[in-house]
């Protein structure tokens, strides 16, 4: 399912927020198996102090936006709220919906 989601978001040209677990780093890798390219609409929420999600996301080539090197979920969800709160601090950085 999760390969699925991530293949078709990227179709779709929708950001997905990736969080740390490795069926999560597994299913990004996948998707871009599937849909090559798909992991330019991904963002690595968090480092994850698994080896093998670190060197999964270095093979997509994704820099996680914290390097916290959690050892379970919740790195996405701390990236997810620091990315909000910095487009409520630039409301000029928000993109234009018209666009």
């Amino acid at each position: 399912f999760a390969v699925g989601l991530l293949a078709q978001a990227a179709r779709r040209r929708t950001p997905v927020l990736l969080g740390s677990a490795a069926g999560a780093v597994a299913a990004a890798l996948l998707a871009d198996r599937v849909a090559p390219g798909a992991c330019a609409w991904v963002l690595a929420g968090s480092s994850s102090a698994s080896p093998a999600c670190t060197q999964a996301l270095a093979a997509l080539g994704l820099v996680p936006a914290l390097d916290l090197r959690l050892p379970g979920p919740g790195g996405a969800v701390l990236a997810d709220r620091l990315l909000g709160t910095a487009l409520d601090l630039l409301p000029d950085a928000a993109p234009d919906p018209r666009a």
